[in-house]
């Protein structure tokens, strides 16, 4: 049996200094300079809170079995296939419900991982060299990676995707340069482990191709051919992971892709959004603009895309003009994985939420390690080409060079990231949850009546999902939800529990028939009928009065609710969920009847 043919690999320098004197280490500079951003992120992390679909994926969490399969390969939001994301939302909710900081110590841990891998990565392919302290300050203190994954929801789908970008990447190296089948393997475990996080790993075959194709040598003239000739076991390998994956993830989900639009215009719009306002001002740090909703900015300011794109356009001719063909490949392989990720938004949110996505980071922050990797490419020569040119820039000149490009980029990206975190962080659903439980443990016991909440903590867009239980459900208690109650209780946009004493579009019963009683309960069915009929989620004030206290039933939008009659003058709140236009009221026991005297149906308000 024989290998595929490895790439020819030099012995590594043993040294980053080009004099042969001692110098700091590379590698401990390379771990200052990845450890300082990612202090910064690991303190903001810990401080922020859940939003939005955190209280979702938690909440669904604390309800299911991690070893069910109906919950691990639901899909969620019907277009995400994530049995990662869930198997882990599992795990931080039953450890610890509601915690952040829990929640987002598996991500840090999986971030520093990531950050020390895609250093090895870069070493193995070029060296170890000062240089590659510029591409690893950028990815390590990238705003597009640090700012959008301080929500959790997100987080857990990109920086595993990163985690096992740079694994599955540093692998198939190894397999290249040492020509060991196992690594190729290992590889595709890598591929397979992204893919249970986010449907992004599914770009990482073609990624791979990629950086065969630049470390191809140098005297193939046409390199991909090479590479899908020379490694066809381990494109098969892959594409079989690929379809196994496409077809799983079919059967399940069903992806809410828009209308496609007429004429070019939109998709121009949108790439000129993502590109040019976004990812271009964000990969090189900032300056960015003034905070968005959630996790995205504000497109900065004319004067800053502008010199973005000068930049961008000066290290791509730059390039070039230092590498020549490779850097060719490097550019076009850049703009292909760009191109997939444009192509990717426009199909599923464009005709949804138009251009103005384009402003949303999240959409090209995957795209990050790639540009690095791609540019190192094109200015550096890897170890598996041809021996570095006689002719080098003066050591001091070098090190000068790269000390200024590194703390420039650092200082301008740590601002950026610092002055838009804090907006990242969710105080508000801190605050509210804080409040609720603060004051549910003073006043135990007390029903709440499951409605919505403040948009910016959970958006209404989710609908029968966008309810109080599903961000406060998982405090101690657990609390009590949407039970007939004398006293009906509502959270108020701080989270503070308020009686219930109005309702709004209501309508009311028809007027009963029983003298100085209205509509007379006994142990049979009595329906009461409404003015009007009704639909959604309501609260029903049922005002009546009796001689004997007792058990009774009461059925409303098709569900039979039990329910206790008080003795004397009382009320009693029911919620509806549903269409209504009759509730049927019964006593349990033959004993004295009930006299409903009044019946209104509307929206709750306190």
């Amino acid at each position: 049996m024989t290998l595929d043919r490895p790439l020819a690999r030099p012995a590594p320098p043993r040294s980053s200094s080009l004099t042969g004197r001692p110098r700091v280490p590379l590698a401990a500079l390379a771990l200052l300079i990845g450890a300082a951003p990612f202090a910064m992120h690991a303190w903001a992390a810990l401080n922020g809170y859940f939003w939005q679909d955190d209280f979702i994926i938690t909440y669904r969490a604390a309800q299911a079995s991690p070893f069910d399969p109906d919950y691990l390969f639901q899909a969620y939001n019907r277009e995400h296939l994530a049995p990662g994301m869930l198997l882990l939302a599992w795990l931080v909710t039953w450890i610890a419900p509601l915690s952040y900081p829990v929640a987002v110590l598996p991500l840090l841990a999986m971030q520093a991982l990531a950050s020390v891998l895609f250093w090895r990565l870069l070493v193995r392919c070029f060296g170890p060299r000062p240089a590659l302290l510029v591409p690893f300050a950028v990815f390590t203190a990238s705003p597009l990676i640090l700012l959008p994954t301080l929500w959790w929801a997100y987080g857990v789908q990109l920086i595993p995707l990163l985690l096992t970008m740079v694994g599955a990447l540093g692998a198939h190296v190894r397999y290249l340069t040492g020509g060991r089948r196992r690594d190729a393997g290992y590889a595709l475990l890598w591929t397979a482990a992204g893919m249970a996080f986010y449907e992004k790993a599914a770009l990482l075959p073609a990624l791979l191709l990629a950086v065969t194709i630049l470390l191809a040598p140098p005297g193939e003239r046409w390199a991909l051919g090479w590479a899908l000739r020379t490694h066809r076991r381990v494109w098969l390998s892959q594409l079989g992971l690929l379809a196994g994956y496409a077809a799983v993830y079919l059967s399940v989900s069903s992806p809410a892709v828009g209308a496609p639009g007429t004429g070019g215009g939109r998709y121009a719009d949108l790439a000129g959004r993502l590109l040019l306002d976004t990812f271009l001002p964000g990969v090189f740090g900032g300056p960015l603009g003034a905070a968005g909703g959630g996790v995205s900015w504000h497109p900065p300011g004319l004067a800053v895309r502008i010199l973005a794109a000068a930049l961008a356009a000066g290290v791509v001719i730059g390039g070039l003009i230092v590498g020549g063909r490779r850097a060719r490949h490097a550019w076009l392989l850049l703009a292909g994985y760009l191109a997939a990720d444009l192509a990717l938004v426009a199909l599923t949110r464009l005709g949804l939420v138009g251009s103005l996505v384009g402003a949303d980071p999240r959409y090209v922050a995957d795209a990050v390690p790639v540009a690095v990797l791609f540019a190192a490419f094109a200015y550096l020569r890897p170890l598996e080409s041809l021996p570095e040119p006689t002719h080098r820039p003066r050591p001091r000149l070098r090190t000068v060079l790269m000390t200024v490009l590194v703390v420039a980029f650092a200082a301008n990206a740590t601002v950026s990231h610092l002055r838009l975190a804090p907006a990242a962080q969710a105080a508000h659903a801190k605050r509210y949850v804080a409040t609720a439980a603060a004051e549910l443990s003073r006043t135990p016991g007390i029903v709440l009546y499951d409605g919505g909440v403040p948009v910016d903590i959970l958006i209404n867009w989710f609908g029968r999902d966008a309810r109080a239980s599903r961000v406060i459900g998982l405090l101690p208690g657990p609390p009590r939800f949407d039970l007939p109650a004398e006293t009906m209780y509502q959270l108020d946009s701080t989270g503070r529990p308020r009686p219930i004493e109005r309702l709004d579009d209501a309508v009311t019963d028809i007027p009963g028939t029983a003298r100085d009683c209205g509509h007379l309960i006994d142990d049979r069915p009595t329906p009461v009928g409404l003015t009007a009929g009704v639909r959604g989620k309501l609260l029903a004030r049922v005002e009546y009065f009796t001689g004997d206290g007792g058990p009774g039933w009461v059925t409303v939008a098709g569900r039979t609710i039990r329910v206790d009659f008080e003795r004397g003058v009382h009320t009693l709140h029911i919620p509806v969920d549903g269409e209504l236009d009759t509730l049927t009221f019964r006593r349990a026991t033959p004993v004295a009847p009930v006299c409903v005297t009044k019946v209104i149906v509307g929206e709750p308000v306190v």
